[in-house]
């Protein structure tokens, strides 16, 4: 499984080192130090990458078999859409996340506990397919910034011709 984005003091910790110890997968890390000194969870089948070059994060990104977002709830959090979100839905990737309220959406499977959060990563490893994969990258389609600036568009034109 893996993330990329700010790795910061708003990532769940305590969740990432509870899925590391599970043993069951790898977990790949990817992103640059944000208010931290060091990575805080070292684990053998924990792997952090480091900052990467944004251009190839799409790569780094065909290799998952689950995206995470494992964010805190907290009040900067819960103000947050999270970009990662509908980047990794573009590839067609499962996405678990933690319950945070912008990402309660269909194609997505939020978590409240740890165990859920382990529980969602197993279960779309094992029924993952490519009808799923298909909705993701629907969804994905659907909010797309030229989606999102037709949308816009077609709100504040109307009331410029006025």
């Amino acid at each position: 499984m893996g993330y990329f984005g700010a790795v910061a003091d708003w990532i769940d910790w305590k969740l990432i080192k509870f899925l590391a110890e599970k043993n069951q997968f790898s977990i790949v890390i990817i992103g640059p130090l944000f208010k931290l000194r060091e990575f805080p969870v070292k684990r053998e089948n924990l792997f952090y990458l480091g900052e990467k070059d944004y251009g190839v994060l799409p790569d780094y990104l065909q290799c998952f078999d689950v995206c995470i977002i494992p964010f805190l709830k907290n009040k900067l959090t819960s103000a947050c859409n999270p970009i990662k979100m509908y980047e990794y839905l573009s590839a067609g990737k499962p996405v678990i996340t933690t319950d945070l309220e912008e990402c309660r959406i269909e194609t997505i499977k939020t978590s409240k506990t740890y165990q859920e959060f382990y529980d969602n990563i197993t279960l779309c490893l094992n029924n993952d397919d490519a009808i799923q994969r298909e909705k993701r990258i629907h969804f994905a389609r659907q909010n797309s910034w030229m989606q999102r600036v037709r949308s816009i568009r077609s709100v504040i034109e109307p009331r410029l011709e006025q």
